[in-house]
């Protein structure tokens, strides 16, 4: 969000937002400001999020565990 690593988050409000075995979405705002970002974990990658993500022009880090031997 832009803030200094080094100053507390006193600035960063999260709202409240939905939650579920598959998905966990935060939702963060600087106080005073219009802007909001939303961070979305999911743990089925699937056409639909796909999809979602394209259509909010969505910056996508996707995460793979590796198989377990």
């Amino acid at each position: 969000m832009g803030e200094n690593p080094e100053e507390p988050r006193t600035n960063i409000i999260e709202l409240p937002c939905f939650r579920d075995g598959i998905a966990y979405k935060m939702v963060l705002m600087k106080k005073n400001s219009t802007i909001v970002k939303t961070i979305v974990h999911i743990n089925a990658w699937t056409p639909a999020w796909e999809f979602m993500a394209t259509e909010w022009n969505a910056t996508v880090a996707k995460f793979v565990r590796g198989n377990e031997v």
